[in-house]
């Protein structure tokens, strides 16, 4: 399976109090969710200038109910991001869903 690894620098770290939370059952419920903004990276450094290269533009933005979802990373970090075709819904586990 082929993976594409993609370099992005957080732009904002936030807590949504209020946030519409997807349930199990496909219903929506208001819940806390840490939300992530991110941008690709575009300068910065030899490796920032090859990501640049190959991936111009992006942004990412995730929402999250775990409180230690984004324990450690301020807004600057640059983190990775690998894509990836995910496994069959019956190879899936609970054990990889969320694992950071």
């Amino acid at each position: 399976m082929n993976k594409t690894l993609c370099k992005f620098r957080i732009d904002n770290i936030a807590t949504d109090p209020q946030a519409d939370i997807k349930q199990p059952d496909g219903s929506v419920a208001k819940g806390k969710a840490h939300v992530l903004d991110a941008s690709v990276v575009t300068t910065g450094s030899e490796e920032n200038d090859e990501f640049f290269a190959m991936t111009p533009s992006g942004t990412l933005h995730l929402a999250m109910v775990r409180d230690e979802a984004l324990q450690g990373l301020s807004i600057g970090d640059e983190i990775y991001v690998t894509i990836e075709k995910a496994p069959a819904k019956a190879e899936a586990t609970e054990a990889t869903a969320g694992t950071l």
